[in-house]
């Protein structure tokens, strides 16, 4: 940096075409420059460098401009994630606090994963959460020590499976230092794989190290934030970003595993060594469903009402619990590279929820008539709802594999005029109940991604049409399947009938995917009804 203060901007070449961020008004880039000052604040002599700039020498000096642009882009952003960290609750503060920076910010993602709970049984909790990345890191490090022997290959599944039941074990006996008890118990197994290379243990007793000191580093600063402490800090900042949607999120570290291990294994070359490791036992560990694990959302409301309380308001807020789940797993076949692998892991990829997630936390005051809720799974809705008082909102959207639990939404949102329903399979009878059952004051409803198991979407035509749903129903990339399973005939999902009901739009009936034969794709795009 001392050396570019030292260069002169009218003596420079031709500058490069400005990064995205110098195409800002002035007004914002000062701003910019004095949050990378604060920001950045950790080497003084670059915080004094950066004082003797004006944005002019910046826009200029192409020097200049790329160390600014790689020390200020990383700062502007339209996305935002916090957790219960120390650093990351400092920048969240940091951006909070320039009101420019601030307006610009449209999503505040809040990683429920790692989150400060009152809940007596919260350590447990997160102690679970670490115990499945401690395991796929695991995982990975072992398959990475394999030859391109199918028996060997065979051999680490086995020590893995006990690995799992330990875990699950230790969890079981709510023992939180399961850690150090699962290395030693890494130490006693591992001369039944690794006798043959002793220098192996070291590799896999320094990950062991380093998780651990991960999961103690956590447990501080997770105690630091317990008792509200987080939701307050949180929701002062959220205050300062009135355009931000807040998106509670339960990232699914076992699919980013699955992932990292499936590019190793494709790199082996050897068929046999997909065909074992695609075998039920390498799939996602049970860790979390097994052990009845449930998210607790009592952070959704304490944010709302701590945002309300520092005088902001709540516009979006979204919770999206997203989890991999077990599931049976056919051969690959002739699938040979990662691209087929991640499409194949797709196809089990699904959102769900536990029950009983949010207690009753009245957060009224901060919740306004325009606000926006987005649910993302399975979930029970009444409990939702009705338990967070958060039925004063004329908006939701619902994202939900299991329909029956928004057969009775009358009467647990009585006052909701606009739906979004995306992922529901269910089947016809469900969705007439569904459809009988719409509030009165309801005036649009959008279906996205629906499966419809039995019937034709005629049916479901007519009965909103009974419903008075003309001017407001839309429908996209809606599936039908057949009930008779693969290999059979394919039903007419759309009866002709039902097809002179609608008016501009279009609809295709697609060939059989590759994924399963049985489905086929209907698209309803742009229509309404007549």
């Amino acid at each position: 940096m001392n050396q570019i203060g030292k260069i002169d901007s009218s003596s420079s070449v031709a500058p490069l075409p400005e990064p995205p961020i110098l195409k800002l008004p002035n007004e914002l880039l000062i701003q910019i420059l004095e949050l990378v000052e604060g920001y950045d604040g950790r080497n003084p002599e670059e915080v004094d460098d950066w004082t003797k700039f004006n944005i002019n020498d910046i826009r200029n000096c192409r020097l200049v401009c790329r160390r600014f642009h790689n020390l200020a882009s990383s700062m502007l952003v339209r996305e935002v994630r916090v957790s219960c960290r120390y650093r990351s609750i400092r920048r969240l503060e940091e951006i909070s606090s320039r009101p420019l920076i601030a307006r610009g910010v449209r999503i505040v993602k809040v990683d429920l994963a790692r989150m400060a709970q009152t809940s007596n049984d919260s350590m447990h909790k997160l102690a679970a959460g670490m115990a499945v990345e401690f395991l796929w890191a695991l995982r990975i490090q072992l398959m990475r020590q394999v030859p391109r022997n199918h028996k060997e290959l065979s051999t680490a599944s086995s020590c893995l499976d006990d690995l799992v039941w330990f875990v699950l074990h230790a969890h079981q006996r709510c023992d939180l230092g399961f850690l150090p008890e699962l290395r030693r118990y890494l130490d006693d197994t591992s001369q039944y794989f690794y006798s043959r290379s002793p220098e192996r243990d070291e590799a896999t007793t320094t990950l062991v190290d380093k998780l651990h000191r991960d999961f103690q580093k956590l447990v501080v600063e997770y105690e630091e934030f317990k008792g509200g402490k987080f939701a307050r800090l949180v929701g002062a900042a959220l205050a300062k970003m009135p355009l931000a949607t807040i998106r509670f999120e339960d990232p699914d570290t076992s699919y980013k595993w699955m992932k990292r291990l499936a590019s190793h294994l494709l790199e082996l070359g050897t068929h046999a060594a997909l065909d074992e490791c695609l075998h039920h036992r390498m799939l996602p560990l049970p860790v979390l469903r097994g052990t009845g694990e449930c998210r607790d959302l009592n952070i959704v409301p304490e944010v709302a009402a701590a945002i309300h309380a520092a005088g902001g308001t709540v516009n979006n807020i979204t919770v999206a619990l997203d989890h991999q789940e077990e599931a049976p797993l056919s051969p690959p076949g002739e699938m040979r590279d990662s691209t087929q692998f991640n499409r194949l892991l797709s196809r089990f990829k699904y959102r769900w929820f536990d029950r009983s997630l949010l207690t009753d936390v009245r957060a009224e005051k901060g919740i306004s008539r325009r606000t926006v809720f987005s649910f993302s799974g399975r979930c029970d809705m009444e409990r939702l709802l009705v338990g967070s008082n958060l039925v004063a909102a004329g908006r939701a959207r619902m994202q939900t594999t299991d329909i029956t639990q928004l057969l009775d939404i009358s009467t647990v949102y009585p006052k909701l005029q606009e739906m979004d329903l995306d992922g529901v399979c269910f089947r016809r009878a469900d969705l007439l109940e569904l459809a009988r059952n719409l509030p009165p004051v309801l005036t649009s409803i959008r279906i996205s991604n629906a499966y419809l198991l039995d019937g034709e979407w005629g049916h479901v035509f007519d009965a909103l049409r009974e419903k008075s749903y003309t001017a407001g129903v839309a429908f996209e990339t809606l599936w039908a399947g057949d009930p008779n399973g693969p290999g059979a005939r394919l039903p007419r999902f759309v009866s002709e009938e039902a097809r002179g009901k609608w008016k501009e739009a279009e609809m295709y009936v697609m060939g059989r995917t590759t994924t399963n034969p049985a489905w086929r794709d209907v698209w309803l795009t742009g229509g309404v009804l007549a």
